[in-house]
């Protein structure tokens, strides 16, 4: 495939006294090759390039999943809003299940959509590659495949299982001719499989540097950053000699593991020539290694007035999708569609059946919940009443001052004082007494007190005329009759 666009890249970069060691980004990694004071210096420290294994800038660092901390914080919040929080259970349930139905319809459609929707696939001429993974027959019933080139040709084999590599090479060459302009650049990518080679030539006629690029995320990673380290797999440095009316340069480069390929020509700011542009001539060899594809179980070509291709994908006995590009074509770029038909059944277990089971669960728990803190009252664990586990101490319910019963007169158990009030209202001419509990029957153990039946009256020790003229004058004319 072929494509051009500008570099993203900081003016440091391209200062002068870097030039020649520009794909080196000065002070970015703490092991570039440049002699300094730090923590790759020769001399033995305990630092990030000591031989002991540590998770720092030189060692292999694990990769790190960035949505598994989310994960954790979204199930923490739901447990801690649905099971901790005092909001009403009817409140909690219709949140409950007004969530999961969001969630379930927006992960359904993009799955449906995103993942295993209609996919484009860019290749350029001979190359042999298999449908990713997403397109399975865990999911899908059946592929169908579109060519949107008419000028072209393509092959498309289903096999039992993955193909095996032939032992036959083959042998492809492309000539190449482009200008780059000053901060720009342009590239040719190709998906190659373990085992192939590939030569390329570059006559140039300013000065221009070669990138070789191993897949689409470090290719993504150097557009936004030309001095990324460790995203290149190879980096070559053409500078133009004056006199001549051209410069030839020659680069050859291995293939280990299958992936895409990107050979990328970038412009430099300075130049060593009046030309305001680079012009280069790439010309590129290519050994190619290939699918043994002598027994598919179904074949389909697509060129010509055959445009669509389908292929059925069995549950039981899931099928690897082989496309071959033709060599001779004259495009850069060959493009196909791919379409998934859904197997109808997995999303309405995945996106029904399990939504509702988990739904149905928590739903449950809180009905329990509500159950249990309804039936405890006071005694449950989700209010703040507390009661006390020994029986109150009842109160004396007779008053303070009662009336002297016959029966507590004669009674040892039960001692009393009697107090006479001289200026309380008189009963028939004759005064009325009033008891005082004493401590010793205030207890809850001690015998109550029977309810008074009639009240003792005591005979006064004088005459009523002699205690009449004890009174005070304004309660004379109380006792006269």
């Amino acid at each position: 495939m072929h494509k051009m666009g500008s570099i993203s890249i900081g003016s440091s970069f391209w200062s002068s006294h870097d030039r020649h060691r520009w794909d080196i980004a000065p002070g970015r990694d703490c092991c570039s090759q440049r002699p300094r004071d730090d923590c790759c210096s020769p001399r033995p420290r305990d630092d990030c390039c000591s031989p002991r294994p540590r998770d720092d800038c030189c060692s292999p660092r694990p990769h790190h999943r960035p949505g598994e901390d989310c994960c954790k914080c979204m199930c923490k919040l739901c447990v801690l809003f649905f099971l901790k929080n005092r909001m009403s259970t009817k409140r909690k349930i219709f949140l409950l299940w007004t969530g999961i139905g969001i969630l379930t319809l927006l992960i359904g459609l993009t799955v449906r959509f995103g993942i295993y929707g209609q996919k484009s696939i860019s290749a350029a001429p001979g190359d042999s590659l298999l449908l990713p993974n997403y397109q399975s027959a865990f999911m899908c019933t059946g592929i169908d495949i579109k060519l949107s080139q008419i000028n072209t040709a393509v092959d498309v084999l289903q096999f039992s299982k993955t193909p095996p590599l032939s032992e036959t090479k083959l042998s492809q060459k492309l000539q190449k001719g482009t200008t780059v302009l000053p901060f720009k650049y342009e590239f040719w990518g190709f998906h190659l499989l373990p085992g192939s080679n590939v030569q390329v030539d570059t006559t140039i006629v300013n000065d221009i540097d070669l990138y070789v690029i191993k897949g689409k995320m470090n290719l993504e990673r150097w557009k936004n950053d030309a001095e990324c380290w460790g995203c290149k797999l190879a980096s070559y440095t053409y500078r133009y000699i004056p006199g001549r009316s051209s410069t030839k340069f020659t680069a050859n480069i291995p293939i280990n593991k299958e992936d895409d390929y990107f050979f990328i020509y970038a412009s430099l700011k300075y130049t060593h020539s009046n030309l305001p542009y680079t012009a280069i001539t790439a010309g590129f060899l290519i050994n190619r290694a290939q699918y043994d594809t002598t027994n598919p179980i179904n074949k389909c070509s697509l060129g010509g007035n055959n445009q669509q291709c389908s292929l059925d994908m069995n549950y039981l006995s899931p099928k690897k999708i082989l496309i071959n590009f033709k060599p001779d074509s004259e495009l850069d770029n060959i493009d196909v569609v791919t379409y998934c038909y859904p197997r109808y059944t997995i999303y309405f277990i995945l996106f029904l059946i399990i939504p509702g089971l988990i739904g149905s669960a928590i739903t449950f728990v809180l009905f329990i919940k509500d159950y249990c803190r309804k039936r405890n009252g006071q005694y449950s664990l989700f209010t703040n009443v507390t009661s006390s586990l020994y029986p109150r101490q009842q109160s004396n319910p007779n008053p303070r001052y009662s009336l002297i019963e016959d029966s507590a007169e004669n009674d040892d158990s039960y001692p009393s004082t009697v107090r006479t009030d001289p200026y309380s209202q008189p009963t028939h001419g004759k005064f009325q007494a009033y008891t005082w509990p004493t401590k010793q029957g205030m207890g809850p153990s001690s015998p109550q007190p029977q309810q008074p039946s009639a009240p003792v009256i005591t005979e006064p020790s004088a005459p009523i005329e002699t205690q009449l003229e004890d009174l005070p004058p304004s309660y004379d004319s109380l006792f006269q009759k």
